[in-house]
């Protein structure tokens, strides 16, 4: 008898610790998101859902949303050129406002993103001139992948509009290794041909 009360005791108080640790471990409530400036400083939070539910609003929203998702892009763009981008990490909030942009299915952002992967196929020098690896460089042997291209051809597909697959099928032929890579997942998910590099 006692062994059977033991063991509801301790069922019970299992269950009590189940449920205080699992409130406990409850991620905090979502930001309310009231207006685009809101979205827009949300896309910074280090918390993925928080982000999240900042990148839909905002793509709801495209009207008041594309210029400063656009803004925020620019600014990613401009990372150092040279032996300052093998190191650059592209910021989250880039990356978002990148897909934000892309989920908008707006003519503006289409078109902004469209020219923005033609200047990014492959990291480039200080004067403009493609980054080369090899012993004989100022760059080293470690090939850094082009992350702001990649990110930009991933969000190109994305769009679902089959404007950019032209775009995204040169970018499989002269981008950087991540740039072309991201470009074929890119062509692969609008069911489009993928070329050969």
């Amino acid at each position: 008898m006692k062994t059977r009360v033991m063991g509801r005791i301790v069922l019970l108080f299992s269950a009590v610790l189940a449920c205080t640790v699992t409130f406990a471990m409850q991620p905090p409530p979502l930001p309310e998101l009231n207006g685009v400036e809101a979205a827009i400083t949300a896309l910074r939070d280090p918390n993925e859902a928080a982000a999240k539910k900042a990148v839909d609003y905002l793509a709801s929203r495209p009207a008041q949303a594309i210029s400063p998702l656009m803004e925020i892009v620019r600014g990613g763009s401009a990372a150092p050129r040279g032996l300052m981008a093998r190191f650059a990490a592209l910021s989250p909030a880039t990356r978002r406002a990148l897909t934000a942009l892309a989920r908008t299915r707006e003519e503006t952002a289409i078109t902004f993103l469209i020219d923005l992967m033609k200047n990014n196929f492959y990291a480039r020098e200080a004067d403009g001139s493609r980054v080369r690896y090899g012993l004989t460089t100022n760059n080293g042997c470690i090939v850094m992948p082009y992350l702001f291209g990649g990110a930009v051809a991933e969000a190109l597909g994305e769009t679902g509009d089959k404007r950019v697959v032209p775009v995204l099928q040169e970018a499989v032929r002269q981008g950087d290794y991540e740039v072309s890579a991201r470009a074929r997942a890119a062509l692969a998910r609008l069911g489009a041909f993928v070329p050969e590099r």
